[in-house]
């Protein structure tokens, strides 16, 4: 009872900051890792099982010794090994019945409850839940999440609840209605999908050049001598490739012509695919759209190579771009005076984008609600 108590008290505290209506579902997803898609606060009702089993079991080779050891009462040893046995009973009723793990470390049995709530929440939605929910869980589209704060990178309340009910698949529009922008016929569904697909307003092009700016800032200052919206990249040819060139990248003598592109994996023509392969619309939209593009010019200068430089509204990203933050990463690393990790580096790099991406979602969501001005 008390950790169906505390779990209760953790999920009233996030409807309070939350305003839009969350039901089970919504419930089992923010109860899921980051990394599966979810806000990090494990049920412990479901996980404690694990913590228990876990710590006796590591304990009590050594409390055994303890006990040969003194010639004492084994009273106590019997009453550790029978609630062992409970604890063991109850983890296994939620993991798969062929599961053995060795050893039985408390964060590799959690991991499997996760992975296990993960693919039953998966197998129980609809197909555009499904898209959601795998871009949502791809390596590093929730580092928003995890970003240490900044008053330079931040999220407004507002903000924050609107992007958190877009990721959770929350009702935020309380009715189908047009959309709100300037000359869009368009409907608004209650999720906002439409919002992130309407290119109305110009919010594509603010959100794509934050992007842009961001990693032309970061290459700066990595000393990689980047040129933004470069001209005549490509000799003879009037037509601009890369948003960011960047010299001897990704192989020396060659100039890496970095193309910013932000995808919907809930787009119509995308679902039947992206709702059971992670990543599919940014890769697709890359190899189909970017690389089908730009292939025929591209291929007059051998020295320049084109990096389609992909992310999912969700924060999904595609391999070009993970290539690319490495890449300023390391030279950020190397840089002298800096002292921090190379995985720090890395991990402020996505951080930064991730919330760059999310809040200008969530100004595109909420520049097309109506406001009450009280």
């Amino acid at each position: 009872s008390s950790t169906s108590s505390f779990d209760s008290f953790i999920l009233e505290s996030i409807r309070s900051l939350i305003p839009y209506p969350i039901n089970d579902i919504h419930t089992t997803q923010i109860q899921l890792k980051l990394k599966n898609g979810g806000l990090g606060f494990r049920n412990s009702s479901n996980h404690h099982s694990a913590a228990y089993f876990s710590s006796i079991n590591q304990c009590l080779p050594m409390v055994k010794d303890i006990f040969n050891a003194s010639n004492q009462s084994s009273t106590d040893l019997v009453v550790s090994t029978n609630l062992l046995r409970v604890a063991e009973v109850d983890f296994y009723s939620r993991v798969p019945n062929d599961f053995r793990p060795l050893p039985f470390s408390q964060k590799l049995l959690s991991n499997e409850i996760d992975k296990l709530q993960f693919k039953a929440l998966l197998s129980s939605s609809s197909a555009i839940d499904r898209a959601r929910l795998l871009s949502i869980s791809s390596p590093h589209a929730t580092a928003f999440l995890s970003a240490i704060p900044s008053p330079k990178l931040s999220l407004s309340n507002e903000q924050f609840s609107v992007i958190i009910a877009y990721f959770l698949g929350l009702v935020i529009f309380p009715k189908v209605e047009l959309c709100r922008a300037p000359n869009c016929s368009q409907k608004m569904d209650i999720f906002g999908h439409h919002a992130i697909r309407c290119g109305k307003k110009g919010d594509w092009n603010i959100r794509h050049n934050r992007i842009r700016d961001y990693i032309f800032n970061i290459a700066s200052s990595a000393l990689v001598e980047p040129v933004k919206e470069p001209l005549h990249l490509v000799r003879n040819c009037g037509m601009k490739c890369a948003d960011v060139a960047i010299p001897n990248y990704p192989f020396l003598n060659m100039t890496g012509a970095i193309d910013f592109f932000i995808t919907d994996p809930l787009r119509k023509d995308f679902i039947p695919h992206s709702s059971d392969i992670r990543g599919f619309a940014v890769n697709h939209y890359a190899h189909n759209v970017k690389e089908a593009k730009y292939s025929d010019l591209l291929a007059k200068d051998s020295r320049v190579s084109l990096v389609p430089f992909g992310i999912e509204s969700f924060g999904a990203f595609n391999e070009a771009a993970c290539s690319v933050i490495s890449f300023l990463a390391t030279h950020l690393t190397q840089r002298g005076g800096l002292k921090r990790s190379f995985s720090c580096v890395l991990q402020e790099i996505y951080s930064n984008i991730s919330i760059i991406l999310q809040r200008s979602n969530a100004n595109i969501i909420l520049s097309r609600m109506e406001r009450v001005v009280v």
